[in-house]
């Protein structure tokens, strides 16, 4: 299963009926302050939130999801934000534009110049015959992203991002900020669930 906005926006009423008394009532169509549109746009934005987590989170079990490998040629334009890059099936090693060029119009092939890479203005040059390059390729969409196991982060990411913008609601907002910032640095740890917000 995949997180969809209805789910979540169903989430939210789920949460907002058990604590009508202190953090607010899930309102309707009808009333403009919770209208779909608007809660859509913020679970959106937390589902961004949440995947920027990931994202910055070396080693976290779900960054794979929002990688790809690029092939690309010397002097190619590296579309995207680079998270890594082998040449001839290794790790490459960045070094100054000034010291690849040194090295590559070198006589001499010395020993570790070999896969050496640099970037200059998102061209990605090096010293090898095949490069890859590792790019996020995570692009903001109508549907959230985020994996399944963090739909509660989408829904408490929401309801603070809501209840924010209205000013109305200070405490309640204050109150899911709090659990939303807690449970992104549970994503950061790299849990696999998270705790029901009520």
């Amino acid at each position: 299963m995949s997180i969809t906005l209805a789910n979540v926006r169903n989430l939210i009423g789920e949460i907002l009926n058990a604590t009508p008394n202190a953090f607010g009532d899930f309102v309707t169509d009808a009333d403009p302050l919770f209208r779909s549109e608007t809660i859509d746009r913020a679970i959106l934005d937390a589902d961004k939130i949440v995947i920027e987590t990931i994202l910055s989170t070396p080693g976290h079990r779900s960054r794979y999801q929002y990688l790809t490998d690029v092939a690309i040629t010397n002097g190619g334009i590296v579309r995207g934000r680079l998270e890594g890059v082998s040449i001839d099936g290794q790790e490459g090693k960045e070094v100054p534009l000034d010291t690849l060029q040194n090295n590559r119009n070198s006589s001499l092939t010395l020993l570790g110049t070999t896969r050496q890479y640099s970037i200059d203005q998102k061209k990605l040059y090096f010293i090898g015959t095949n490069a890859t390059v590792t790019i996020v390729q995570f692009t903001p969409s109508a549907s959230p992203q985020a994996p399944d196991e963090y739909e509660y982060a989408l829904a408490v990411g929401a309801l603070s991002l809501v209840q924010v913008k209205q000013g109305a609601y200070v405490a309640a907002a204050s109150h899911w900020a709090s659990l939303f910032s807690n449970m992104l640095q549970l994503i950061k740890a790299g849990a696999e669930s998270l705790p029901s917000p009520v």
